[in-house]
Formats: structure tokens, sequence, C-alpha cells
């Protein structure tokens, strides 16, 4: 969990050098870039749900199908709306209640830290060598390497269980 700086230092207390964040903090930017590629396997598996409940219409071309339609929708919301929309008509009620009840809560929940993670300014600072500094809810927050790793492994998790989720159709 990040931590608040205290006290909080007054705004602009940082200076924003996004390439100070790969040359100085190399272990965050990298878990940076791990939390967006997890995040593009949990949407992966998300095309196959979806892909999953084409097949009901058609054995070909349900993949590209799937891909093309949620590649062009930019609100993970709307997204989800797409699939469990699908899910609902060509799925078993349970396993449809189990995605709506479930899965789509924790995927809202990781669409949120993920947008924290990768639509952050991270200030580097040398009063903090081991972490990344960030405004969050209008306060300075703090990260280490691990706040951001635990991150990519929440995100992990809920890739995994939306591909067993997908495995039982």
């Amino acid at each position: 969990m990040p931590q608040a700086l205290y006290p909080q230092p007054p705004d602009g207390s940082f200076s924003y050098r996004p390439r100070a964040l790969v040359s100085q903090r190399p272990g965050h930017a990298a878990g940076i870039g791990a939390v967006s590629a997890e995040w593009a396997a949990l949407e992966e598996y998300l095309t196959l749900a979806m892909v999953r409940s084409l097949l009901a219409f058609s054995d070909e071309g349900a993949y590209s199908i799937a891909s093309t339609t949620l590649e062009t929708i930019e609100s993970p919301s709307t997204r989800l709306d797409v699939v469990a929309a699908l899910l609902k008509i060509h799925s078993p009620k349970v396993d449809f209640e189990f995605f709506a009840n479930t899965l789509r809560p924790e995927i809202h929940k990781r669409a949120g830290e993920r947008n924290r993670i990768l639509q952050s300014i991270w200030y580097v600072d040398d009063r903090y060598p081991d972490h990344v500094i960030t405004r969050l809810d209008g306060r300075y927050v703090k990260y280490s390497v691990h706040d951001i790793t635990e991150v990519s492994d929440r995100i992990v998790t809920t890739a995994n269980s939306i591909r067993e989720f997908v495995e039982r159709f």
C-alpha cells in the first residue's frame, strides 16, 4: 500500500522528469511496465470469455469479432458491459451470475488500481531513494517497488480467475 508523505509537502515540491523514473528507479519502472503487461493478459481472457459466448453463433471468426469489438472500446466498464451482455444470453445462469457477482467487481477493482499506476505522474526525489512519488486524492504518496508489484500480482490473480472461468465453457 502506498504511504502518504508526512508531513505533506507543499504543492509543486517535486519536479516531473519522466526519464528519471527509468534511469534512477528502474525497478519501479519495470513494475509499472508489468502492471501494463498483466492488464493486457487480463483483457485477453475477457476477449476469450466473449469468444466463448460468440461461439454459440459461429465457430468461425469469433475471436476476430470479439477482439475487434473489445479493442475499440476504451472504457473498461463498457467492455465489461459487452461481455456481460453476451454471457447473459449465451451462458448458463450460474456462470453469468459468477461473472456478474464475483469476477466483474474484481475486474473493476483491478482497473482502478491499474489506472492509478499507469496514469500517474511519477516523481523521483533523492529524499526517497526507495520510492517514487505521485499525487493520489490530492495528497503526495510514495510507492515502493513492492507496492507496485502487489498491484501487478492482484491483476494476475484476477486474470487467472477469468481464465479458469473461461475454461469452464
